[in-house]
């Protein structure tokens, strides 16, 4: 399945909340899907401020959008994740292009 990415950090469309019955909310960001998991939608502001709290530095944090297409269905599934890089002070830094 081919996967485009593109940058949505000014403004991300919740794709998946716009789809979900009001029923299903059981508060504002956290609903309930049908096998009866709870899923949350974080925003980039309450990740950091938790990872902060937690005691954590943070290194990144933004929304990464992707869009995947099934071309045999002819279908584009539009997804908004939060990528987010945090790091315990006086830990160790790592190096991505070295591993």
């Amino acid at each position: 399945m081919p996967v485009t990415w593109m940058d949505c950090n000014s403004n991300p469309c919740p794709f998946a909340q716009l789809r979900i019955p009001p029923e299903q909310w059981l508060a504002p960001n956290m609903y309930k899907r049908g096998d009866g998991t709870l899923a949350y939608f974080f925003s980039i502001d309450e990740l950091s401020g938790l990872a902060r709290r937690a005691g954590f530095v943070v290194e990144e944090c933004r929304y990464v959008c992707v869009i995947s297409s099934n071309k045999k269905r002819g279908l584009e599934l539009k997804r908004v994740f939060v990528h987010g890089v945090f790091r315990k002070p006086g830990g160790v830094k790592i190096d991505a292009e070295r591993q």
